[in-house]
């Protein structure tokens, strides 16, 4: 666990001042592998945004995307980790590799499941937001850990899908996205609309999908609730509050370096929100080894039981 920590603060550290061309070379194939086939999700993620940085820098972005293609190459031999993260990030940012690759793409959007009808009044409703290349991931989807938890606790669940690239303007597309699926269900009947004309709908949602939740907020989409979950807090995405009848929450983790990675170069970019009446933080202080729980943790059942999060849900 020390080692990981402290693999994950060296890629901090490269992250904040910029992963130029020179710092990349320094490192070593198997050394990236290593740490892209981690069973630590949060170290996985910093060494795709290491990757990324490095990406949106190099002088020769053909040459660049060569070292990826060939670690891409060298992760494919069996269904690993690496490769898997790999894959998700060619994806997700539409590299020129991704196609060569056959690697699949998301459209973006999502479809109203059968859950969502008007025979499911009496269960509150909810949408769940993936973050950053976590399209594939499980916690939000249908038999995840998340989505479990949730319609354990009398929500009828809907995954939300967009293409998790690590860029503004996808974040805003599925951001309309988001909008237009909730405001164009009526003829589905899957939400209605109180006097104030807010949703019946919460939205959950982790890392970069919480402002992909936001933004639609600032597109005038009108909703109960947006819980955020170790979303990189950013100034171009402040909560717009009067478009939740009930309000923002935001759970946050002090051991979470990759909410810190995802605020990096953002004006009054960090962990918290600004508190009042409709905004709330929520610090997850223990994970279920009782230290500070990690950035994919966040969306774990039990850290938000031992955390007495499910709270949040009652507001």
């Amino acid at each position: 666990m020390q080692d990981i920590e402290i693999k994950q603060q060296q890629i901090l550290t490269m992250l904040e001042k910029g992963v130029f061309e020179q710092d990349f070379e320094r490192i070593a194939e198997d050394t990236l592998i290593e740490n892209l086939n981690s069973p630590s999700e949060d170290l996985r993620l910093l060494s795709l945004h290491l990757i990324d940085d490095y990406l949106s820098r190099a002088s020769d972005s053909a040459r660049a995307q060569i070292k990826v293609e060939n670690l891409y190459w060298l992760t494919a031999n069996e269904h690993t980790r690496a490769n898997e993260a790999l894959g998700q990030l060619v994806a997700a940012e539409k590299l020129n590799l991704g196609h060569k690759l056959a690697v699949s793409e998301t459209t973006g959007k999502s479809a109203l499941p059968l859950v969502f009808s008007m025979a499911n009044r009496q269960r509150k409703k909810a949408i769940l937001i993936h973050g950053t290349w976590a399209n594939g991931n499980a916690w939000y989807q249908k038999g995840g850990d998340f989505y479990n938890y949730l319609t354990n606790n009398h929500f009828d669940v809907m995954p939300f899908h967009w293409s998790g690239a690590n860029q503004h303007a996808d974040r805003v597309m599925a951001a309309v996205h988001l909008r237009d699926l909730i405001e164009k269900s009526g003829n589905n009947h899957a939400f209605t609309k109180d006097a104030a004309g807010f949703y019946d709908v919460e939205i959950y949602a982790h890392s970069h999908g919480g402002n992909v939740a936001l933004t639609a907020l600032r597109l005038g989409l009108k909703v109960s609730k947006v819980v955020l979950m170790g979303t990189p807090v950013r100034y171009q995405y402040m909560p717009l509050l009067r478009n939740v009848s009930n309000g923002v929450f935001n759970v946050f983790s002090l051991g979470d370096k990759v909410q810190i990675a995802g605020a990096l170069g953002s004006k009054r970019g960090g962990r918290a929100i600004s508190d009042s009446e409709k905004g709330v933080n929520y610090l997850a202080e223990e994970n279920q080894s009782n230290r500070a729980p990690g950035h994919s943790e966040l969306h774990d059942s039990g850290v938000w039981g031992k955390n007495s999060l499910g709270d949040i849900m009652h507001q």
